[in-house]
């Protein structure tokens, strides 16, 4: 499929879908966010997906008089999945509650004023359908995967978790102990230690800085009442979408929605998520965690980069695939990489891992290089050559690397579109929070196809030419780089 992709974006047509984007300054205004629908309406029959995209049905959104958003994306099935998504996470919290917003995302599952716990997992059991839930730094999602015929009863059974859960005292104090073990679990993981880290030091005055599941301390004493604050703050319609995805019928979802979500209050208007965000401060800085029980060093060399409804975020996860990965463990040494940064590193035998990162946000992220090795005399050298590579993109793309990574990206947008349903449910709901809109298959290529080398340069110059890195290492961090070096190798390589 990706080779006939390939071949097929050389048309006529595309080039004046191209060209309209570029009069646009879509993909080269950092300022600029994602168009609306109708902005590319009459462009999108156009385009040359193949008939597996170009015929799928569009999305439908319906907007109640609450202002909560209902989302259909119709497939042919014989199952369906429908989501309740939050414009709600660790985000809004601060350091004396951190954590409500996950503890909460467990508690709606303790039972309701209805029913208890056993009745809810039993119900779903018996009708074969799937409950799970999720909090990030953002939002909050509720999902259910079911039968197509079951969809009615897992959107009412969705409502009545979250908005008519008991939150009995007994079942705080006994869900502690299982969020105090998860903690442990997450710290035991270093990579998740390494990413907490890096959001701390980068955004340490913001919520946006504070860990998802929040401090040990807090987990143990986080009350009731502050968990009903939270929801009476956050849990509002504007900041509520319904998604259904599969076979579903959208006019009968928007029936559910008005008899279950209809009566929530509305305190503002329907925006996208970061117009709804406190302002956000980014520090440039560093963070070190002994520990010599962790084997090596595990590291992270992050920039602060685009908000995800920037026209520069495709730039951005375009130079993700240009810099490369690799993992020694999965036995993909970097000497065998087509990326020059993975392929030194490999040839040299600097590092066990490389793996570009982004943390998108809706008005902010973090970009970068997350790195494993030994923690020896040549990680000095090895995050020199990271941030070499890195600034390289201001000043030296090719085509081929560009050509490159474009049908990888394109490659992981089609799983977006046509994965498994839960995943593309996921991206429609986080999609409507951040944009206020699903935008289309068509759309997401014509602006991959519209970047080009210059525009990758201006990027990279914008946001990582002589910007303020912030680094992480966790483990041995004897010869880590000092910092005043990593950022003086912001600027300084022109070879």
């Amino acid at each position: 499929m990706l080779s006939k992709l390939v071949r097929k974006n050389n048309s006529k047509h595309l080039k004046n879908i191209f060209s309209n984007i570029q009069k646009r300054n879509y993909a080269s205004n950092s300022a600029h966010p994602l168009p609306t629908i109708a902005d590319l309406a009459s462009e999108q029959v156009f385009y040359p997906l193949p008939n597996e995209l170009k015929h799928a049905p569009a999305s439908q959104v319906t907007v109640l008089d609450n202002g909560v958003r209902v989302v259909t994306e119709p497939k042919v099935g014989e199952t369906a999945a429908v989501g309740v998504f939050i414009g709600a996470g660790s985000r809004q919290e601060n350091v004396l509650n951190n954590g409500v917003a996950h503890f909460l995302e467990h508690m709606y599952f303790k039972g309701t004023n209805k029913r208890n716990q056993s009745e809810i997992n039993t119900e779903y059991e018996k009708a074969g359908s799937k409950l799970n839930a999720h909090t990030s730094r953002e939002y909050t999602a509720f999902t259910s995967h079911c039968l197509k015929n079951d969809v009615e009863r897992s959107v009412n059974s969705l409502a009545e978790i979250l908005l008519d859960s008991k939150l009995s005292q007994k079942d705080i104090d006994q869900e502690r102990l299982t969020i105090l073990q998860e903690l442990e679990d997450v710290q035991q993981t270093i990579e998740e230690h390494v990413y907490d880290e890096l959001h701390r030091t980068a955004f340490k005055d913001s919520g946006l800085g504070l860990t998802i599941l929040g401090s040990e301390n807090n987990i143990k004493n986080i009350s009731r009442q502050q968990m009903l604050q939270y929801q009476k703050d956050f849990y509002t319609a504007e900041r509520m979408v319904l998604v259904g995805n599969g076979n579903i019928s959208h006019d009968s979802l928007v029936k559910l929605a008005e008899k279950n979500f209809g009566h929530l209050r509305k305190t503002g208007t329907v925006r996208p998520l970061g117009e709804l965000q406190e302002p956000v401060s980014y520090t440039g800085s560093d963070v070190r965690v002994e520990n010599h029980d962790i084997q090596g060093l595990h590291g992270a060399i992050g920039f602060q980069g685009p908000s995800l409804s920037s026209g520069d975020m495709i730039a951005i996860n375009l130079m993700q695939f240009i810099l490369g990965a690799f993992d020694i463990s999965q036995g993909a040494p970097g000497k065998y990489s087509s990326s020059n940064m993975a392929q030194y590193i490999g040839d040299q035998g600097w590092a066990k891992q490389i793996l570009p990162f982004m943390h998108g946000y809706s008005d902010t992220s973090l970009f970068g290089v997350k790195f494993v090795n030994d923690g020896g005399e040549d990680t000095d050298v090895l995050m020199i050559e990271i941030l070499r590579q890195m600034t390289r993109l201001c000043y030296k793309v090719t085509d081929a690397e560009l050509e490159r990574a474009k049908n990888l990206l394109k490659l992981s947008i089609l799983s977006q579109y046509d994965g498994n349903l839960v995943n593309v449910l996921e991206e429609i709901g986080r999609q409507t929070l951040l944009y206020n809109r699903r935008p289309s298959a068509a759309e997401m290529f014509a602006r991959i196809d519209a970047i080009t080398v210059k525009d990758i340069k201006r990027v990279a110059n914008e946001y990582i030419y002589d910007q303020e890195p912030v680094l992480v290492g966790v483990g041995h961090c004897e010869e880590f780089i000092d910092y005043s070096w990593a950022r003086i190798y912001t600027y300084q390589w022109r070879l």
